[in-house]
């Protein structure tokens, strides 16, 4: 008998008095990115649902000089692990410090496959007996471009947070064969070498009409859950009103969430929590957007020269649905649980699991 995580706790005490108070299976929940978990049972989750919000290409905040242009979602991975995060393959050679990339050593070993990694977070290089700076951790962005570098040996080091892999090598102390003593841990608080054992579930949505921009996954499920949406705004759009005694302008949106803060993405405007400055600005009260001081920009006086800029500017513009749509069923995926420590993180900005253990 598994006790559902929705049981009040009185209902959990009757059932342990009814059995004897014996092992029971339970349900548990943990969220986050990386999500740190432990479990005595090597059972299948009941359930691993990745959070998409809506992607901008560039830096900074958006703006008619800066426009950052919203990008759906593709292929988003999501890697399965016990404590030791590095897939344990390995070659020669060893990492150039000034561009972080590979080259020939006959003294030195690397690891051979990037890493994935969780920007913002610390982790513990296990390095056998190595001195902290005789191994070397090296970080790149998402394409691969090469970020920074610290020290991995036996000691602890926090990744870039803008970091997606890495590369390490090992001093020519270490010698130049792999002898299964370097692990790269999360959580950093333990210091053991645990070999490898993990697993990749990535999920494709580059497929989905319409366009992914933002979505919860179940990947136990397959289903695909929309909870953003994109539009292109080009003036054409009805009920554009003048706002603000003309110098804004807005628009309502169907369907838009109450949320008001976290409600909108632009390509040109940052979201604003009040209507004293340039950005977007949305309404939890009537679900409508309001582009406020849009007069800011070049050429654009009133609602007229508004339309014609969007309409020669087309802006884009996403909005968290009040009401999630079910985009596509994708192939189910049966998760694991490993007996012990598990860590769990993704492409994706947050992800909610269950999974079963003893109490």
């Amino acid at each position: 008998m598994i006790i559902p995580k929705n049981w009040s706790t009185m209902k959990k005490l009757m059932f342990l008095q009814q059995t004897g108070g014996g092992s029971v299976v339970i349900e548990d929940t943990a969220s986050g990115n990386p999500v740190v978990f432990t479990t005595e049972l090597a059972k299948p989750l009941k359930s691993l649902a990745l959070s998409l919000l809506p992607r901008q290409s560039g830096t900074g905040d958006p703006s008619p000089q800066n426009i950052r242009s919203l990008i759906p979602w593709g292929e988003v991975g999501t890697w399965h692990t016990g404590v030791n995060v590095w897939d344990e393959e390995w070659e020669s050679g060893n990492i150039n410090f000034s561009t972080g990339a590979k080259q020939n050593s006959s003294v030195n070993i690397r690891s051979k496959n990037y890493i994935p990694i969780v920007g913002g977070e610390t982790y513990y290089g296990k390095a056998s007996t190595l001195t902290s700076s005789a191994c070397v951790i090296f970080f790149y962005t998402e394409d691969k471009t090469y970020i920074s570098n610290a020290y991995c040996g036996n000691t602890t080091f926090t990744v870039p947070s803008d970091a997606k892999y890495a590369l390490f090598y090992c001093g020519s102390a270490y010698g130049t064969t792999y002898n299964h003593d370097i692990s790269i841990n999360y959580p950093s608080t333990d210091t053991e070498y645990h070999p490898y054992t993990g697993q990749s579930h990535p999920v494709n949505v580059g497929n989905i009409t319409p366009p992914v921009y933002g979505a919860s996954i179940d990947l136990t499920t397959g289903e695909v859950w929309g909870t953003w949406a994109f539009v292109e705004l080009n003036g054409t759009e009805a009920n554009w009103n003048n706002y603000n005694q003309g110098t804004a302008f807005s628009l309502p949106i169907t369907g838009m969430t109450t949320d008001k803060y976290k409600s909108v993405f632009c390509d040109r405007f940052a979201q604003i929590k009040n209507i004293t400055s340039f950005g977007v600005y949305a309404s939890a009260s009537n679900y409508y957007a309001y582009f406020i001081n849009a007069t800011d920009i070049e050429g654009v006086t009133d609602l007229a020269s508004w339309k014609a800029y969007l309409a020669e500017n087309p802006m884009g513009f996403a909005y968290q649905l009040a009401t999630p749509v079910l985009l596509a069923t994708l192939t189910p995926q049966q998760i694991n649980a490993l007996v012990g420590v598990n860590t769990v993180w993704s492409d994706a900005d947050n992800i909610d699991l269950t999974f079963l253990k003893k109490r």
